[in-house]
């Protein structure tokens, strides 16, 4: 399994990091493209963020809806997990047993980025998201993830906003993701 998690995946550099974690193109990917993490998927994500971004990028990009489409995912060779709140795509990724399908296609070669939430979805445990500045979902403490990873992420950390903050609250390992960084996961 090989997988890449973004801090945040507008970042100029993240078109390089995937080439350089993935040794592939990123331009020649199909991707499939779940925001799910997004507060409303009836139009209320941010399209312009897609536009900007990963459609300038690659020239196949389909996004796609946990609930409604029925999908043959031999059409992609990547799935991108955006971000927003966790409760939403944790919601998403579970109800539908997504997670099982999305751990087949990994084990089978199927290329994962996540960004914000879905980087910090790859984690066993959700603890983070009960206090993250903003964004606290209380409700999402006792919820597992995908278990990818020994450890949590924080994204879009800042040391000067941040420090105390997870000194106060984190009671497990965590890797601490500024914007413009990513950890990548090969192999296990």
């Amino acid at each position: 399994m090989k997988a890449l998690l973004l801090s945040s995946g507008s970042s100029i550099n993240t078109p390089a990091i995937f080439e350089t974690h993935f040794e592939a193109k990123l331009r020649k990917m199909r991707v499939a493209f779940i925001p799910h993490a997004a507060d409303d998927l009836d139009g209320g994500f941010d399209r312009n963020y897609i536009s900007n971004t990963i459609e300038r990028w690659v020239k196949f990009l389909d996004v796609i809806d946990l609930y409604k489409d029925v999908v043959d995912w031999d059409n992609y060779d990547v799935i991108w997990v955006g971000g927003g709140l966790m409760s939403s795509l944790h919601r998403s990724i579970f109800e539908n047993q997504f997670n099982l399908k999305l751990n087949e296609l990994m084990e089978s070669g199927m290329m994962f980025v996540g960004s914000s939430a879905g980087a910090m979805i790859a984690s066993g445990s959700q603890k983070v998201c009960g206090w993250y500045p903003g964004e606290e979902e209380a409700q999402m403490i006792d919820k597992t993830g995908l278990g990818w990873i020994p450890f949590e992420i924080f994204p879009h950390y800042s040391a000067g906003q941040h420090k105390e903050l997870i000194k106060k609250n984190a009671d497990e390992p965590i890797i601490l993701l500024p914007d413009n960084s990513a950890i990548g996961i090969d192999e296990g």
